[in-house]
């Protein structure tokens, strides 16, 4: 597959052997070949005739060929770079016989398909999965698979079609080859000498509206919009004048920036006679967006040379001061070498740039290459790649990065979807909370509360404590471990807690509903509300999301757990306006889950969908918005719906989900939610009527919203709230699940290690550390709780625990193993007889066990 398959300036002169036998064997040849178009005021080369006519000559076979494909061309429609097209072609078999095939060539590495000694049965046909990576470059992607089947005349054809490109994009209109009017994603000065000067359409493919910041790095030139008196649209048309540029002045690409996290920088080719690429390697993409990066911040990137043959690449530099270029490395790719560079943005640097880094190395010139069978050219030469990257320092609260898959995650890093990021400062590193977000969270309410608010129910405490430093917390593992000893257990338990893993994924895969989720017919309520809401089945998909794809089987690679997340998709509408709940009842609860397995399948194409989820948890958050100031007791906190008062099982979540996104400590709503966080603590510094009370052993209850409440108090009779104690003497008791969702949180929000809360939530954890029940509260919420705690104490960098009553230090991640795996079913599952809070659904808490393993099994990034 080629980068830009209308570019008109490139000019391989490869030989192309004819015949159809030779054509199908070489079809990455071809794909390379199909590149070469017409020069600028010459004739056809005669190796695009001899193209021609091969395609003439398979275009005939197909004809005669009695396996038909249905349809012939799959259009994949709009897709974001870097992703895998996923489609099925179906064969016809029109003989009355069985047909095998024998050969299948893609025309391009980047295409996939599982066919030879497939067979379709006589008058049957097949379903043929076939598959397209994108790179990182937009504009339209072709590709073919060619058949053949035995004892059979002819070849099939299966063509694939996408248009790659951000949810913003950009297009200039002009005549098409049928006379119509195109959306051209390019602008074409060539064919259209007047085009030199003119203007182009930036429009979002969602309808969402974006203010266009600058085109080619200078203010825009609205046609027809005035900014300083109408607000953002959803589509602009912007002017452009490269008619007084120097010949090597006019740019080979446009570049728009726009306000959208998951489309910061677009880009549009610029035809033109002077902006020719002809580079003396052969580039499968010729430029590369590197989105945001503050000064002083790096990036890596992949880049692919097709057709190698024996190309090396010794350095990689840049010409532009403003960038600094490294070569990291380089491995041959079946045919092809994979180059991955550095680029540094200068610590000066700033505003939008658009270099060249120039490549130095020895092969062959695909601009005059060496016939197939002979030796591999040896001669040094250079060729210049592009790339584009806006520099401006990190804002404080930015949203992090999307990474490559396998990676870790974490810091404070540029919108996801541009591929962008600052360098994440290293864990454990503290630093000054930003004025401005202090302000954030101790700013006093400027509105009533709203109806959803009962005011008669809240109570007023003290000023919250905003912490003056955070700690970066552990970046995010996206991954499990994949050997042994990148984890502190020993090699026998950790192959059994894999295979447990995959037997508790297999299970998963056969409970899947007929429409892609899981407990798909089930209802059920918040614990403080009463309507039963049939958005279950979104959450409980969400959290199958993120077991499966730690485990490597991401949407991307994985049909099943692609049709999962088209059914969370539909179910919250994603990508439309984004609803987990329409009546409302558990859509915090969905949202989180649901954020947390986007993110953790690790494709960028999901950038978009990862910060619309992201947003709305984060404008769910009981807030000033909502009228409620930091001294209320349910400001900071989230509850399971849009109605419902804040707890600490819903709070944990959101913080779970917005970690998993990669949000920074400090941004605002963290930091809010961390005062919610600590007043749900029995602690003495905790200024709650009931924590005064209490025993101060550093536990968590289940919420401090409402004058506070405790499962854990409702277990020992004293009532939920604390009701049933004598007049005076109300206090509310600590349990196991709410404690290790305390500690995490207080981790994932920058508390440090030392900080007195943490300690005497480590205390408690210590004084009451088993996995057999949930303390407090036995067997109920059981599966929940080791979950709870697997993430906690992967969030502590802890590799052993020494119980509060003495002995040995125990290793937790053996002695949650040994608990999960005793208690897993012959089917795979796992379920608990306590059928409190839905754990009576091996779906749910098969789900939950996979995820608790998964966390024990993750590599360790640093010693203890």
């Amino acid at each position: 597959m080629h980068a830009m398959r209308t570019e008109r300036h490139m000019n391989p002169t490869r030989p192309i052997r004819a015949g159809l036998l030779t054509a199908l064997a070489a079809t990455a040849l071809l794909a390379s070949a199909a590149d070469a178009q017409v020069p600028p005021g010459g004739a056809p080369l005669n190796q695009q005739q001899q193209l021609a006519q091969q395609e003439r000559e398979i275009a005939a076979q197909v004809t005669i060929c009695p396996v038909k494909a249905t349809p012939a061309l799959l259009d994949a429609g709009f897709v974001q770079p870097h992703t895998v097209v996923k489609v099925d072609a179906t064969l016809v078999n029109t003989l009355d016989r069985p047909v095998r095939c024998v050969k299948s060539a893609p025309t391009c590495t980047c295409t996939t398909v599982d066919m030879v000694g497939k067979e379709i049965p006589a008058k049957g046909s097949i379903t043929v999965p076939v598959s397209m990576k994108t790179s990182g470059a937009t504009g339209e992607k072709t590709a073919a698979v060619r058949m053949m089947f035995d004892g059979v005349p002819g070849v099939v054809e299966v063509k694939l079609r996408a248009e790659v490109t951000y949810p913003v994009r950009a297009w200039q209109l002009n005549p098409g080859r049928d006379g119509k009017p195109s959306k051209d994603p390019f602008i074409n000065a060539y064919d259209f000498k007047q085009n030199v000067a003119g203007e182009i359409t930036v429009e979002s493919l969602d309808g969402k509206p974006f203010s266009v910041m600058s085109v080619g790095g200078m203010p825009p030139v609205f046609a027809d919009f005035d900014p300083a008196r109408q607000g953002p649209r959803e589509s602009y048309r912007v002017r452009y004048d490269f008619s007084r540029l120097a010949c090597q002045d006019v740019p080979k690409y446009l570049v728009v920036e726009t306000d959208r996290a998951d489309a910061r920088l677009v880009d549009l080719r610029v035809r033109h006679e002077c902006t020719r690429i002809s580079p003396a390697f052969n580039f499968e993409q010729y430029r590369e967006n590197l989105g945001v990066l503050a000064p002083g911040a790096s990036r890596d990137f992949e880049l692919l040379i097709k057709m190698a043959n024996g190309v090396r690449i010794d350095r990689v530099d840049s010409v532009d001061p403003r960038l600094q270029a490294q070569l990291v490395g380089q491995r041959a790719d079946a045919d092809a070498l994979a180059v991955t560079v550095r680029v540094t943005a200068a610590a000066n640097a700033q505003g939008m740039v658009l270099a060249a880094l120039r490549f130095t190395g020895v092969g062959p010139d695909p601009r005059q290459p060496v016939p197939p069978g002979m030796p591999p050219a040896t001669a040094p030469r250079a060729a210049d790649f592009l790339v584009y990257v806006k520099v401006e320092p990190a804002k404080a609260g930015a949203t992090p990065a999307a990474v490559a898959p396998g990676a870790v995650r974490g810091g404070q890093d540029a919108p996801a979807a541009t591929g962008a990021g600052a360098a994440a400062p290293a864990p454990g590193t503290p630093r000054e909370l930003p004025t401005s977000v202090r302000d954030a969270v101790t700013a006093p309410a400027t509105v009533q509360p709203g109806e959803k608010v009962n005011t008669k129910k809240i109570t007023t405490l003290d000023d919250p404590s905003v912490p003056t430093r955070v700690v970066q917390p552990l970046p995010v593992v996206a991954r499990i471990a994949e050997r042994a000893d990148e984890v502190p257990m020993d090699a026998a338990r950790f192959a059994k807690a894999k295979d447990a893993i995959e037997r508790g994924l297999a299970f998963l895969r056969n409970a899947q509903g007929p429409n892609g989720g899981w407990m798909e017919s089930n209802a059920a309520s918040g614990t403080d509300q009463a309507r039963a809401s049939q958005a279950t089945a979104a959450a409980v998909t969400g959290l199958v999301l993120k077991a499966f794809a730690q485990a490597g089987h991401p949407a991307q690679r994985d049909v099943k757990v692609a049709k999962a997340l088209e059914f969370v998709a539909k179910q919250t509408d994603l990508r439309g306006t984004f609803n987990p709940d329409p009546s409302g009842g558990l859509a915090n609860y969905v949202a989180s889950l649901v954020l947390s397995g986007l993110a953790a399948q690790d494709d960028p194409a999901l950038a978009g969908a990862v910060g619309t989820v992201r947003e709305w948890i984060v404008r769910n958050q009981w807030d000033q918005a909502e009228g409620l100031g930091p001294r209320t007791d349910w400001f900071g906190g989230a509850g399971y719906g849009s109605h419902g008062r804040p707890d600490m099982s819903n709070t944990q979540l959101m913080l779970d989900a917005l970690h998993d996104a990669g949000v920074s400590p400090d941004d605002p709503a963290v930091q809010r939610a961390l005062v919610f966080v600590t007043r749900a603590q029995n602690v003495k510094t905790n200024t709650a009527a009931w924590a005064q009370r209490g025993t101060a052993d550093g536990g968590f209850v289940y919420t401090p919203a409402n004058g506070g409440e405790s499962f854990a108090s409702d277990a020992a009779g004293e009532g939920r709230y604390g009701e049933k104690m004598p007049e005076g003497t109300r206090a509310l008791r600590s349990y196991g699940s709410m404690t290790y969702a305390g500690f995490k949180s207080m981790l994932y929000a920058g508390l440090a290690p030392d900080d007195p809360r943490v300690q005497a939530a480590f205390d408690w954890i210590r004084a009451h550390y088993t996995f057999a029940e949930n303390p407090g509260l036995g067997q109920q919420g059981h599966w929940y709780y080791l979950h709870a705690a697997a993430r906690a104490l992967l969030a502590a960098n802890a590799t052993t625990i020494v119980p509060a009553a003495g002995g040995a230090p125990r290793n937790w991640r053996e002695d949650l193993v040994d608990t999960v795996l005793a208690l897993q079913r012959a089917d795979g599952s796992w379920l608990n007889t306590a059928d409190r809070w839905q754990e009576g659904r091996p779906e749910l808490v098969t789900a939950y066990a996979v995820l608790a393993l998964e966390e024990a099994v993750k590599p360790v990034l640093r010693a203890q």
